[in-house]
């Protein structure tokens, strides 16, 4: 089928999980901004309240916080910065990166409305 922005994945996605309110939605795939905010927008309607997106990689971006990214965009991190400057159904639970390092910073999104 191909990549998880592709219209014949989402839709498949987005037909098993419709209506059942308490999706996990894990994204890791394409890293660039574009594609994860892409991502975003289509699955974070599958998650109910108190539930999460986890956005994978949030570590790599271009401006090397904490991890240089190899290309040339803000990367997963950027993607969730966007996503999250005009919305209010999720905040970033911290609370979820309790151990020394992760991989995700920032990218445990759970929605709160």
């Amino acid at each position: 089928y191909g990549s998880s922005t592709n219209s014949i994945v989402r839709d498949k996605g987005f037909g098993y999980a419709q209506g059942s309110g308490s999706c996990l939605v894990f994204l890791d795939s394409l890293h660039s901004k574009d594609p994860v905010l892409e991502e975003l927008e289509f699955y974070s309607p599958l998650v109910g309240v108190g539930k999460y997106v986890i956005v994978e990689d949030t570590h790599a971006s271009a401006e090397g916080h904490p991890v240089q990214w190899a290309y040339n965009d803000e990367g997963a991190m950027g993607a969730v910065r966007e996503f999250m400057k005009n919305n209010d159904q999720f905040i970033i639970d911290e609370s979820q990166e309790h151990h020394l390092m992760s991989f995700n910073p920032n990218g445990f999104l759970r929605r709160v409305k």
